[in-house]
């Protein structure tokens, strides 16, 4: 996902594209509007949590005729269809958690004359 926008709403397929995709295949198509940006933390990022699977996205204005056909006013832009989750490596700095724990309990410890 090379720009991180995340498109929020499938194109319903008029009758005819339904048939079409039937008998030659298609890919799911979205609109350019709603989107949600994906922007990464500092020490997270987001990766795809199922198969990704190519989709299409109309940037222009996409028409409806009678409920029949439908169709985009300009090329559509390739994209990818998937869940997307935010993965932040908390274990990468376990160390760092185990460290601080254990230097507070010989603290402790020494504080308390057990050794």
């Amino acid at each position: 996902m090379p720009n991180n926008t995340l498109y929020t709403s499938q194109v319903d397929p008029g009758l005819l594209n339904v048939v079409l995709a039937l008998l030659v295949g298609s890919t799911p198509i979205y609109y350019a509007s709603p989107n949600v940006t994906l922007t990464d933390p500092a020490t997270c990022y987001w990766t795809a949590a199922t198969g990704t699977v190519a989709c299409k996205v109309c940037p222009g204005s996409y028409t409806n005729v009678a409920g029949l056909l439908t169709g985009c006013s300009v090329s559509f832009v390739d994209g990818l269809q998937a869940t997307y989750v935010m993965d932040c490596d908390i274990d990468d700095h376990a160390w760092a958690w185990v460290l601080g724990a254990s230097a507070l309990g010989v603290y402790l410890i020494r504080r308390k004359g057990l050794f």
